[in-house]
């Protein structure tokens, strides 16, 4: 029978189909295959398979005359004719059906196939003529794919042999023109047989690895984040890995980022892995650890994948040599120009973190500034126009000034106006604000922030300087008293608030609170509540204690004196009146009136005597023997109390089902550092509350209180360099807390004074 060339192929295509179900047990699946093969005695497809696969043919099956009778002879014979009638009437449908399929040379099946993208194409350029074992190894490839089961199993074989050497070329052939050979290849890729040695792995990895291969996308998306924060270079071996064999590209491309990110010096220490612990006796000193690209490079030795390339560009690069932008730019262009096609090699969450890594590496060089805001301009718009939420731009915002980029915020300002055609975020605009006073321009500055703090509508002219109130301050919508307090314009300007003061923003900060309160300190509201601690807290952080006490006075007069009160506030505002006479007390003790002081800290201890700071107030101040007989009684109370309720919360956590064990872990940490802070900072056991800050910091590594902690027990033990280091960690996390720079600036000045006394510091 004279069937068209396309069809035969069809039948072919459509023949190994079937052989791509099982790999192991389909020898009735190729029997079929090679019936319908060997009735229609197909041609022989010569012509080379374009982008994919080096110097490779499809497969050639020879015809054989393999006996068709009976009722599948028929059966055949009958499907055969129908197809040849479908071909007569509707030969162009099937000629590029059977060229989507086949993706075979676009010259023999239409201009479509040629438009099909081809994902792997650049990788394959550079590798299109494999030599000695990399030609060995194609060859055994291409043997995936044979008639022959036996032959296929060799072939399986043969590559596991080669080891890593062969997944590179694996890799490449999941996406090969022949669907059995892309099949064996996927499913190879995928088997485990290539992963890395189970033995002296340690545990924290191990048990990131075992989540990774049965996981989907978004968890193994995930575990590479949690590879990527392993301290002492653990998990970078993996990632490289990750990067070089994942047969999902956007995983691979991820895994690279998060090696890029440990270039970048604008990246949060929160999601960097932490540094070594300098007083772990099993961890190996800084001279005895391999170097970050050492490793890295070590592991890509020989790779042909794209995230592969990137890190190979970032690694080799020698120190104090210029950023390769030129190198770079190619790159962004690429991954740009897949994103905007939709393509599956690529996505946000790897256009953006590379773009905004490229663009931080500019700025470095002063004359490559200029690209570097380039590319992050080219971001904004994309960030604009495909992410239609308020945090995405937040967050692009955050990072600009993060990365020293402030005139990249007005003109991303400028363009969410379509966005939010009503009203800016409070937040915004008052990352709109922060920009310009870091570019020097203080009056533009607190136009803006005052506008912001009214809620009034900012506009930008062309040069994003100029600005225009349009019209009155919006006025707040309706507040509905069914819902919850939560929803209402106070709880949102104490949000605004808690942000600015992470920030730094200070000020701005403490006029949004009190344009919260407006006149309200002692309502019973939730949002009061919170609005007083936040305010009260930020004023004591700044030394200014005097300040802070008068805010919380009222609610605490009134909390003392309405039994009512009490009542409605004990749930969320039992703290506010022990703290009011805490800050009160400091304020007077830093006046010298000690007498005065220890009253107002007795007190703050009658109404809450789990009040630490008040505890440790009174220890600070001159005593008698009397005095101190009956602080030391209250402590012992206190720390008495704390240690059983210790015990308690870590015998809950060993019971606790495991969508509890995040809680319990989270309450545990923070009744040792309560435990570790009293006790660091008064008498005690300065052993135990060593013991037990380290192992809050354990429990909660990314919390800067309790690193500040640990920093105050080594300062107890005479150790200031290790005092130094830890809070220097805490600033890292919150590096705009005033506590946490007067403590740090404190440690260096102790250190400085040791080292030049040459004492060695006493270890614990």
């Amino acid at each position: 029978m004279n069937l068209p060339d396309h069809w035969r192929c069809f039948h072919r295509k459509e023949g190994f189909t079937i052989l791509n179900r099982q790999p192991q047990t389909r020898l009735k699946s190729i029997r079929l295959g090679l019936l319908r093969d060997n009735f229609f005695h197909p041609p022989v497809c010569t012509n080379p398979v374009p982008g994919s696969w080096p110097g490779i043919r499809r497969n050639e099956l020879a015809p054989s005359l393999f006996p068709c009778t009976g009722v599948v002879s028929a059966a055949l014979c009958f499907l055969a004719v129908l197809r040849f009638l479908a071909t007569l009437c509707f030969p162009a449908a099937l000629c590029i059906s059977a060229a989507a399929l086949t993706s075979s040379d676009p010259s023999c099946f239409g201009q479509e196939a040629a438009s099909q993208p081809q994902p792997n194409a650049s990788e394959v350029a550079n590798h299109s003529a494999p030599e000695g074992a990399d030609a060995e190894i194609v060859g055994w490839i291409e043997k995936l794919g044979s008639e022959s089961y036996s032959e296929r199993l060799e072939a399986q074989g043969k590559l596991e042999a080669f080891g890593s050497a062969a997944l590179d070329w694996l890799r490449i052939a999941t996406e090969h023109q022949d669907p059995q050979i892309a099949s064996q290849a996927r499913f190879m890729v995928q088997s485990g047989k290539f992963s890395i040695d189970g033995q002296n792995t340690p545990f924290e990895l191990r048990k990131l690895l075992d989540r990774y291969e049965p996981a989907d996308f978004e968890s193994k998306a995930k575990l590479i984040r949690k590879l990527g924060l392993l301290d002492k270079n653990l998990g970078v071996s993996y990632l490289c890995r990750i990067a070089r064999f994942e047969s999902n590209p956007i995983l691979a491309k991820v895994a690279a980022i998060e090696l890029l990110r440990r270039l970048s010096p604008f990246e949060p220490a929160t999601t960097l892995p932490p540094p070594s612990d300098p007083l772990d006796p099993s961890a190996p000193s800084a001279d005895d650890l391999p170097s970050l690209a050492s490793i890295i490079l070590e592991n890509l030795n020989g790779s042909k994948s794209q995230p592969s390339r990137w890190l190979q560009i970032a690694f080799e690069r020698k120190e104090n040599s210029e950023f390769p932008i030129e190198q770079w730019l190619p790159i962004i262009d690429q991954e740009e120009a897949l994103f905007l096609d939709n393509h599956a090699d690529t996505s946000l969450q790897v256009l953006a973190p590379l773009m905004r890594w490229v663009a931080e590496q500019s700025s470095l060089e002063p004359k490559q500034r200029d690209q570097g805001i380039s590319v992050a301009k080219r971001l904004s718009l994309i960030t604009a126009n495909r992410q239609l939420a308020v945090l995405p731009q937040i967050d692009f915002c955050e990072w600009a000034l993060r990365a020293n980029l402030p005139e990249i915020v007005p003109f991303h300002y400028a363009q969410t106006a379509t966005l939010f055609p009503q009203q800016a975020p409070a937040l915004l605009n008052y990352l709109l604000a922060e920009s310009f006073s870091k570019q020097n321009k203080s009056d533009l500055a607190n136009q803006v922030a005052k506008m912001a703090k009214s809620r009034q509508r900012i506009e930008l002219s062309k040069d994003f300087e100029v600005l225009s109130i349009l019209g009155q301050p919006l006025k707040p919508p309706p507040i509905n008293e069914l819902l919850l307090r939560s929803n209402n314009q106070d709880i949102e300007r104490a949000g605004v608030a808690e942000a600015l003061i992470n920030r730094g923003s200070f000020e701005w900060a403490e006029a949004e609170l009190r344009e919260s309160l407006g006149g309200r300190e002692d309502s019973p509201e939730f949002a009061t509540i919170l609005t007083l601690t936040l305010l009260s807290q930020m004023l004591h952080e700044l030394d200014r204690d005097a300040e802070a006490s008068e805010v919380l006075e009222k609610f605490a007069r009134r909390y003392e004196n309405e039994r009512l009160f009490q009542m409605q506030t004990e749930t969320n505002g039992a703290d506010i009146p022990s703290n009011y006479h805490l800050f009160a007390a400091n304020d007077l003790a830093k006046n010298g009136k000690h007498a005065e002081a220890r009253e107002r800290y007795s007190k703050a201890i009658e109404l809450a005597p789990d009040n630490v700071d008040a505890l440790i107030g009174l220890a600070r101040l001159p005593e008698n023997d009397e005095e101190k007989q009956m602080r030391l009684q209250d402590q012992s109370e206190v720390v008495n109390a704390l240690r059983n309720e210790i015990e308690g919360v870590d015998r809950d956590l060993r019971l606790a089902a495991p969508m509890f064990q995040t809680s319990e872990k989270r309450r545990l940490a923070n009744q040792l550092n309560t435990f570790a802070w009293l006790v660091a900072n008064t008498q005690g056991d300065q052993q135990e509350a060593l013991l037990m800050s380290r192992r809050a910091c354990a429990l909660a590594p990314d919390r800067s209180a309790y690193l500040d902690t640990l920093a105050h027990c080594f300062e107890k033990q005479g150790d200031f360099e290790a005092a130094l280091r830890a809070q220097r960690k805490a600033v890292a996390i919150e590096p705009h807390q005033p506590s946490l720079q007067r403590a740090l600036k404190r440690f260096e000045e102790k250190a400085k004074e040791k080292r030049s006394q040459n004492i060695p510091a006493t270890k614990p």
